[in-house]
């Protein structure tokens, strides 16, 4: 017995001896093996830095493919810091698989697109993200916007697309636009301008709305050549010249299914939500990144869209938004003299309800540089992860 555990004593120092020995003799292998397993370990650590919020609003970690941003612990702040980073520099964001986002929403929807459990529902306050109001969203756009892009090649959408005042500037880019006008004239300009600054671009001389239909529409006399009215009901009493039948489809029929929208915008006189509606499917996959969406309290009200839906709409989705610069008529007539308010006052905290954000939208009064009636501005929205 003494004997056998001698034997195995001398057994196990020979191991740990010619052990010891090939460690001398092969350090440099092993030194560059144990580097490696902690490269690996380091490179899965900043794929998972970024978090999301589970149903019960508790972190959780999410990876995707994009470097990390710093992760605050209230779910404001976590917003905040989201929505920082993808400004900064939203080529990256477009990069970013769909998918990524997609399985958080449906591990607490239960297999469902729409995720009410975790949706945010709160505005960012624009300071919060360092976003500067340019005094119109087209001058946010070239100023802010495409300046922060590092890459060319990216799908633009432009519903309610004018002559070309976001078209063309993306397009000069190298970017890629799907543009939507449905009045005839307009379009014609539209075509006409682009062509004019030597550029290609998709253009449809429709509008964009939830379903496949042909619409009336009034033209307004003395008001741009893009402001119409939708005529419901009986319209025997006006008279033909005054009314233009347009076409319209859904971005969900048109919109190629291999694309990735980085920027969608949307300025349709208060039918952003039927817009919205003919997306759906365009949304709830998530290949659209970020969407601009004119927020006028009158002209929603006029279309009896309550501008809460659409706020809505978007958080069901997993978005998040913030605002551009704020418009109001600030002086009396027809038409009339539109401007900004010079005496608004900044808006306070960090995040406000949507309830509040309509507030802000539904009068200007006389102290703000109005003359009390409503005005809008351009809700700037974005994935949430």
């Amino acid at each position: 017995m003494v004997n056998q555990l001698i034997e195995t004593s001398s057994a196990s120092s020979s191991h740990c001896l010619n052990f010891a020995l090939g460690i001398k003799r092969n350090w440099k292998y092993l030194f560059a093996y144990l580097l490696g397993a902690l490269s690996v370990s380091f490179f899965h650590l900043q794929r998972t830095v970024l978090r999301g919020f589970n149903e019960n609003n508790k972190l959780e970690e999410l990876s995707f493919d994009d470097p990390p941003v710093a992760v605050a612990g209230t779910r404001e702040e976590h917003e905040i810091a989201w929505g920082r980073h993808i400004l900064q520099d939203p080529s990256k964001f477009a990069k970013m698989h769909p998918g990524n986002c997609q399985e958080q929403r449906d591990r607490s929807s239960e297999g469902t697109n729409r995720n009410p459990i975790s949706a945010y529902r709160r505005v960012l306050v624009r300071e919060q993200l360092n976003v500067v109001d340019h005094g119109s969203a087209e001058a946010w756009l070239e100023k802010s916007f495409l300046p922060s892009i590092n890459s060319t090649g990216l799908f633009f959408i432009d519903v309610g697309a004018n002559q070309g005042q976001f078209a063309i500037p993306i397009t000069k880019l190298g970017h890629e636009v799907i543009s939507f006008e449905p009045v005839p004239s307009t379009c014609a300009t539209l075509k006409a301008n682009l062509a004019k600054a030597g550029l290609t671009s998709t253009v449809h001389c429709k509008a964009a709305s939830n379903k496949v239909s042909t619409v009336k529409f009034l033209t307004e006399k003395g008001a741009p050549t893009a402001s119409f009215k939708q005529i419901k009901g009986d319209s025997t009493e006006t008279p033909a010249s005054d009314i233009t039948e347009i076409s319209t489809t859904t971005l969900d029929l048109v919109v190629p299914k291999e694309k990735t929208i980085l920027f969608l915008k949307t300025d349709t006189q208060g039918y952003e939500l039927p817009v919205l509606q003919g997306a759906r499917q365009l949304f709830d996959s998530g290949r659209v990144k970020l969407v601009a969406v004119e927020f006028s309290y009158g002209l929603l009200k006029a279309s009896k869209t309550d501008p809460l839906d659409i706020l809505n709409f978007l958080a069901d989705r997993n978005y998040v938004c913030t605002y551009l610069g704020f418009h109001t008529k600030i002086k009396a007539g027809t038409p009339g003299l539109y401007g900004i308010p010079q005496n608004m006052p900044p808006v306070q905290g960090k995040s406000i309800s949507f309830e509040e954000m309509v507030e802000l939208v539904r009068v200007f009064p006389v102290e703000m540089g109005g003359i009390g009636v409503s005005g809008w501005t351009d809700l700037l929205c974005w994935q949430s992860c």
